[in-house]
């Protein structure tokens, strides 16, 4: 399918049918049948895969306090039509059914899309009377409760995808003999074949939604569901006095639609998530950036409370003299010193900052004193968030009561359930805010010019989930949902972070919506031990498709010797955290570099005036670890995160795989982990399942020992010592965006030409594979065991100009340069 940057819905055709008689809509690899006793079956490539299909959804006119259901398979349908149509995701037919109980009005609508491996799922209800508004906070765009079995298979399981990065969770696969609630998006697949089903939502602007899926005997779904009103504790709607949920908000309207939902089949399950995560981008861009993954420092790691502005400068320097020169800074030669929580008013004056970010930090000279010095050229980061504290209800709102603004105290702005401060977490402290009341705004556009003031250009936005929580109400009162409330409440911070050139990074924040900050940590309060980076790893394995949402995934700071562990860090250890880096995005240290940050009491171990953390053993691991060029390179000239090369090499629900990959136009990258402390890992791994010919390999060399590694015929050895990691990068023979291009092609004896979603390339002879990639180096499609002078590739691409380089099957490879229009 060729998704489209923006196409206004449109309606082309439409066939109308009676009640009664069978409906069929087929289209590309979908059929779907409305057969005459109401019931709705989907099948895939003439297979059955979704039966009894229903729609369903409660709601209330405003007004009246009564609540109606329609559940479309104890009805009959008004009508039911096929109508061609158009959108942002691409062209195609949409089958629509319509219910009425009299009062309000159901309609499911299933469109699908020409020669997709996945169709779109709504439901919308209306008011029957003129003029009623209605009110929903409960639609279901599709679900089945009828068995359906998956496709062979001896390794089925499905993936529960985390609702933000808070509260220490992880994603989680569960072995398919269960049931469980996926947040947004939800996947089945098969570990060994890697079959896929994926169902997720690709609207982010109103509603939160849950995918709930129930599978049996490790083979059949029983039932799953479309849900869009989805609250529970996980997405921090719980009230701890009452301990009951709180119910999600309600959409008004002369119409409540659901999200839509894509449900596709894909013969590899990570194909599935990515053309997901696409299509949501294609739907609502992501936040642009083009700086390259972020490399720096943050305070956070081991300063933290203890931050000072001369450690901060004493660290920032050692940085720039030690490591700047072994290409330890971005692709635009810069690097981020970070200042976290406890900085801004608590351990340094606003005059240090501003110091440190316009003169200290600065790019040219500055006078001290008598003495002129030069700026470091690095770029100051500042932390704010989306929170309420509930020690400062009673504090006046920074930015507000100025210049003829209503005064307001952070109370005013809470956001209440039940008429009680919301409270994220039982015992916490911080509490659900209101983005929409004005002194959030006040605050948000005095803070930021302060910042701009101090040349920040980086900023860390935390515990903004608080800004995401159901409530009774909101200052606002067309906002009617959390979801509405944050994207409010956001993009007033995207809006002023880019009047002030300030990229973004979430800190703990729900994962959707994701279009309003540059980057995101994939989890968070992660530190140096080994079971911190598996945690990293965890949502790289089943979360690495989020880098088509976020230009940066962040796996929080890299720290080598962690306060108060007592340098017990091996070096393996630290070459796996700093992997994590590599593997993610960004390449943030934690460490300090200076003996000039102090305990400022005594207590757990220390004495105040004591030095925090281990500095000197920092310098020593951070020159090793952070200045390795090869390693370097790659966090500087790439973004996106690696990919998992399987499914099936965990073994609990909660872990990490521990082989990934990442495919460039001139290198192919393989991470492979060892995350015991006791077992080496040895074995090798085959260059199919990376995706690579054995004729394509030009050099491996793994870049944390430099070595280099003899292929075999068609596998690669590897032997990874117990809490260890070793990064191989195998060069191709054909290298580089520059070397595939046409006027490189060594003889202009091929020919390819994107239409749809599909690539057909034609040669001059027989051809052994072909890889398909975009003008960043990122390949989005291959194929391989042609054998054939003429092939059909599956690709998934937006506008832009392309690559197509193929070998041959003498071994020779050429390339042609196209357009997907």
């Amino acid at each position: 399918m060729k998704i489209k940057s923006l196409i206004l819905t449109a309606a082309f055709t439409a066939t109308a049918f009676a009640a009664s008689g069978e409906t069929r809509l087929e289209q590309g690899r979908w059929a779907i049948v409305n057969a005459d006793d109401n019931t709705l079956d989907i099948s895939f490539d003439g297979k059955e895969a979704i039966l009894d299909a229903y729609a369903e959804a409660t709601y209330r006119i405003a007004g009246t306090t009564a609540t109606g259901y329609i559940n479309t398979s104890a009805m009959t349908p008004k009508s039911v039509s096929i109508v061609g149509m158009e959108d942002e995701i691409g062209a195609g037919k949409a089958l629509t059914r319509v219910y009425s109980d009299g009062t309000a009005t159901l309609t499911q609508t299933l469109s699908l899309y020409d020669n997709s491996s996945f169709f779109i799922a709504q439901a919308t209800v209306s008011a029957d009377a003129d003029g009623a508004v209605i009110e929903s906070n409960h639609i279901v765009a599709l679900a089945t409760a009828t068995r359906t079995q998956l496709p062979a298979g001896t390794s089925h399981r499905m993936l529960k995808v985390p609702f933000d990065n808070d509260g220490h969770g992880r994603y989680e696969v569960y072995d398919f003999s269960s049931e469980m609630t996926s947040h947004e998006v939800a996947c089945v697949f098969d570990a060994t074949t890697r079959f896929g089903f994926v169902a997720g939502s690709v609207d982010h602007d109103k509603w939160k939604s849950g995918i709930k899926v129930k599978g049996s005997y490790k083979r059949f779904i029983e039932s799953f569901e479309l849900l869009s009103g989805y609250t529970s504790q996980l997405t921090r709607d719980f009230d701890w006095q009452t301990n009951t949920v709180i119910p999600h908000g309600y959409v008004r309207g002369d119409k409540a639609e659901s999200a839509r939902y894509l449900v596709g089949f894909f013969d590899d399950w990570r194909n599935g998530l990515e053309t997901f995560a696409e299509t949501c981008a294609a739907i609502a861009p992501p936040a642009p950036w083009d700086g390259g993954n972020p490399m720096g420092w943050s305070t956070w790691g081991v300063m933290m409370d203890h931050v000072n502005t001369p450690a901060v400068k004493e660290t920032a320097q050692w940085i720039k003299d030690n490591l700047y020169d072994l290409g330890f800074h971005d692709k635009n030669g810069q690097t981020v010193v970070s200042l976290d929580s406890f900085c801004d008013g608590w351990g340094m004056t606003s005059a240090e900052i501003s110091q440190l970010g316009n003169k200290f930090l600065g790019k040219g000279t500055y006078t001290e004193g008598r003495v002129k010095k030069e700026g470091l050229d690095m770029r100051l980061g500042l932390y704010g968030g989306m929170v309420i504290w509930d020690w400062t209800f009673d504090s006046e709102v920074a930015g507000t009561g100025v210049g003829g603004a209503p005064s307001y105290k952070w109370g005013d702005a809470l956001l209440r359930y039940d008429g009680r401060p919301h409270y994220l977490f039982n015992g916490g402290q911080y509490c659900a805010i209101d983005p929409t009341h004005p002194a959030f705004a006040l605050n948000m556009e005095a803070t930021l010019k302060r910042w701009a003031a101090y040349n920040i250009k980086y900023i860390k936005m935390d515990f903004i989930n608080a800004g995401i929580c159901e409530g009774d109400s909101w200052y606002d009162p067309e906002v009617t949902t959390g979801v509405m409330a944050y994207n409010y409440g956001m993009k007033i911070i995207y809006d002023l972070a880019v009047k002030y050139d300030m990229y973004i990074v979430e800190s703990m924040a729900p994962l959707f919506p994701y279009r309003w900050a540059h980057g995101r940590r994939s989890c968070c309060d992660r530190f140096s031990e080994l079971g911190e980076s598996e945690y990293v790893m965890n949502a790289m394995t089943w979360g690495w498709w989020t880098d088509r949402l976020y230009s940066v995934n962040d796996p929080d700071q890299l720290v080598l010797h962690k306060d108060g562990y007592k340098q017990g860090e091996t070096e393996g250890e630290n070459r796996v955290r700093v992997t994590t880096g590599l593997c993610t995005g960004a390449f943030i240290i934690g460490d300090s570099f200076s003996d000039k940050c102090v305990y400022k009491s005594s207590g757990n171990g220390h004495t105040q005036g004591d030095v925090v953390a281990y500095p000197e053993a920092s310098k020593a691991r951070a020159l090793k670890m952070f200045g390795n060029a090869d390693i370097n390179a790659y966090v500087r000239e790439h973004t996106g995160s690696f990919r998992p090369v399987d499914g099936g090499s965990f073994t609990g629900s909660q872990q990490a795989a521990y082989i990934y990959m990442r495919d460039t136009p001139a290198h192919l990258y393989v991470a492979v982990f060892n995350f015991s402390k006791y077992l080496s890992r040895n074995g090798s791994i085959t260059f199919e399942s990376i995706g690579i010919e054995p004729s394509n390999i030009k050099e491996i060399k793994e870049l944390w020992t430099g070595e280099t590694v003899t292929p075999k015929t068609t596998t690669f050895d590897y032997s990874v010592p117990m809490a260890d990691v070793r990064v191989f990068r195998i060069s191709k023979a054909l290298a580089g965006v520059d070397d595939i291009a046409v006027d490189k092609a060594v003889k202009p004896s091929v020919s390819a030409v994107i239409s749809g979603n599909e690539c057909v390339v034609s040669a001059s002879a027989e051809m052994a594979s072909i890889s398909i990639y975009d003008l960043s180096g990122r390949c989005v499609a291959k194929a391989g065991g042609i054998n054939h002078v003429q092939a059909v590739v599956g690709v998934n691409v937006q506008k832009g100009v392309y690559i197509v380089s193929v070998t041959m099957g003498d071994g020779s490879r050429l390339s042609e340069r196209i357009a997907a229009r």
